[in-house]
This record gives structure tokens, C-alpha cells and sequence, in this order.
């Protein structure tokens, strides 16, 4: 499909054209099918896409809000919400397991790694690390 055809292909989405919270959703259905299908190497462009949703409905913070959209909206973003935790449970035990080799790998070349703060570590995790 030329990108000219794709442009006028009414069934193709545009993120940036699109109402942020269902492409948000949108995001976060890719991201569920992606964890559950174990297709790892779809995940940073679909977390990308999905921050990328998250930032437009910040945007939208502050404006009001029609009443009668405010129903939809509400449940919109409770699926949302839902759906993340739900990829949160399947992300949790893939990074566990992580966390549990590069600790292998630190230990294994008594090199440090580094936590989320920058400051150099022996093993994974701030509660079982050492500092170097």
C-alpha cells in the first residue's frame, strides 16, 4: 500500500488525529497481545507508542470536560487503568527474571551494576544490593 493510499485508507488510525484515550487503549490491546503472544521484540514500539498516548491525555488535564462525555470518559479510563495492570501482571514475572540474571551476571564477573539512581551495585534491586 503506497503511503498516499494508506493516507486515505479510512480503516488505518492516526494517533495523533484520534481521540488520545482510545488510542491509548488502542496501545495497551497491542502491548497485552504482544506479552501474551511472548513477541518481545514488538514491545518498545508499542511502549513507545503507548507514552507517546499517555502524554496526549495529560495534555488534556485541566480542560473541561462535556457532561455528557464525562461517563464515557470515566469508564474509558477505568478500562485503561485495568488494562495496564493487567500488563503489569504479565510483565512482572519476565522481569523478575531479569533482574535475576543481570544480579547472575553481576555476581558471576564481581562487576557492579548500576540501580535506578545512578549509583553503582552489586546485584539487583535495592533492598539485596550492596553498594560498591
Amino acid at each position: 500500500m503506497s503511503s498516499d493510499a494508506a493516507q486515505s485508507d479510512p480503516t488505518r488510525s492516526d494517533p495523533t488525529r484520534s481521540d488520545p484515550i482510545d488510542a491509548l487503549l488502542e496501545a495497551l490491546r497491542a502491548e497485552h497481545d504482544a506479552l501474551v503472544r511472548g513477541d518481545t521484540a514488538a514491545l518498545p514500539e508499542i511502549v513507545a507508542r503507548k507514552e507517546a498516548q499517555v502524554s496526549r491525555c495529560a495534555a488534556l488535564g485541566g480542560r473541561p470536560v462535556p457532561a455528557d462525555a464525562r461517563a464515557s470518559m470515566a469508564e474509558k479510563l477505568r478500562a485503561a487503568k485495568d488494562l495496564n495492570d493487567t500488563n503489569a501482571m504479565l510483565l512482572a514475572p519476565r522481569l523478575g527474571s531479569v533482574r535475576a540474571r543481570i544480579a547472575l551476571l553481576g555476581a558471576a564477573t564481581g562487576r557492579a551494576t548500576y540501580g535506578t539512581d545512578g549509583a553503582a551495585r552489586i546485584g539487583i534491586g535495592q533492598r539485596f544490593a550492596l553498594r560498591a
